[in-house]
This record gives C-alpha cells, sequence and structure tokens, in this order.
C-alpha cells in the first residue's frame, strides 16, 4: 500500500520510538527511516513532539475503526440498546476478534510497547496507558455486563468484578506471548477456553 510521506513519518517514527524510546530517537534516524532528508521532516511535523501527537490521534482513529468493524456503538442511545441485546455468542465473536488485534495488528503492538516504555518517562503516556488498556476497557464491560445482569442475561453479581473476571486474563496471555511465554497459538486458544469458561461461569442457561 502507498502512503504518503506525512504517514510513512509517523509509521517510522512508531518503529523507532516503540524500540529506542522517545529520547532514544533522533529527527536524523527517522528521516533515515523514510529515506529523506532531515529537514524536510519540517515539511510535514514541526518537531519530534508533533509527531508523537500525531501518534497519539492515529492510533485513537484505528482503535475506534476496529470498534466500528465490530459493530460497537458509541451513540448513548445506541450502546444501552447494543447492551440490552447483545448475547454470549457476540461476546466471544469480539472478544477474540479484540484479543487477534491486539496480538497481531502490528503498528498496535509498536503503539504499546512505546508506551510501556514512556510510562515512567511521561506521565502523559503512563496516564494514556492506563487509559487505553486498563481504565476504557474495564469501564465498558462493566457498564455491559451490569446491563446483562439486569436484563437477566447473566447471574447477578459484582458488575466490576466480572469485568476483571473476564478481561485480566487477555492482558496476562498478551503479555505471556510478548514475552516469548507463549506461542500465538496458545495465547488464542486458552482465550477461547477463557472465554467459554466465563460463558459457564455466569450463564443463566
Amino acid at each position: 500500500m502507498f502512503l504518503h510521506t506525512s504517514d510513512k513519518i509517523l509509521e517510522e517514527s512508531l518503529t523507532l520510538f516503540s524500540i529506542h524510546g522517545f529520547q532514544g530517537v533522533s529527527v536524523e534516524m527517522i528521516a533515515n527511516a523514510v529515506g529523506i532528508n532531515a529537514g524536510s521532516i519540517y515539511n510535514h511535523y514541526d518537531n519530534k513532539q508533533s509527531i508523537l501527537d500525531a501518534i497519539f490521534v492515529m492510533m485513537k482513529e484505528r482503535y475506534l475503526e476496529r470498534e466500528h468493524y465490530l459493530k460497537i456503538p458509541k451513540n448513548p442511545e445506541q450502546v444501552d440498546d447494543f447492551f440490552r441485546h447483545i448475547n454470549l455468542s457476540h461476546l466471544d465473536l469480539i472478544s477474540e476478534e479484540l484479543f487477534l488485534f491486539y496480538l497481531e495488528d502490528e503498528i498496535e503492538v509498536r503503539f504499546r510497547h512505546l508506551l510501556i516504555i514512556e510510562q515512567f518517562q511521561n506521565p502523559q503516556i503512563a496516564q494514556l496507558l492506563y487509559q487505553r488498556y486498563y481504565a476504557e476497557p474495564i469501564a465498558f464491560q462493566t457498564k455491559l455486563f451490569q446491563t446483562m445482569m439486569d436484563s437477566g442475561l447473566i447471574k447477578e453479581g459484582n458488575a466490576k468484578t466480572a469485568a476483571l473476571h473476564f478481561y485480566a486474563p487477555m492482558m496476562l496471555l498478551l503479555t505471556s506471548y510478548e514475552r516469548g511465554s507463549i506461542t500465538k497459538e496458545e495465547a488464542f486458544n486458552e482465550i477461547r477456553e477463557h472465554v467459554q469458561q466465563f460463558r459457564e461461569l455466569y450463564s443463566k442457561e
């Protein structure tokens, strides 16, 4: 796929940042990776920080595209309707697709590595890491499970605890895979088994 120079700058910068950290990458390194002169970078971005800011915007847009692909609504009225009519089979599908996205999408993987590397140097990045991979998923799933409990689709209980039961193993398996402790196939098989057991534990069927 052909990339405009500005897009290629973002992708090459993300790759470098995910390996060396933000401070460990120079404009010259980015330019060399893109195949342009260092001065040409400034035709597209003001400085290295503006490249990082653009990466944040790009990643937010990519995640919203993934949610749209999975038919996860954003409009409040649509969200309530979605929560009230979702079934466990649909939940299985969404879970597996999102896990594969985190596992296999190279740009998503690089972005997560960037956030992990920089979290102790940059409070903004630490907050973004927390929001993207903990606070927002747990909040979404807590509301989802509460609505499913209220609608009688799953057993009653503490919705946030259910969200933690559901989500925490996914992050553990993702981390285990990235550290080389398990293979991609093992990670995906275990996530499918986890989702199935979660269904058995919480289903009223």
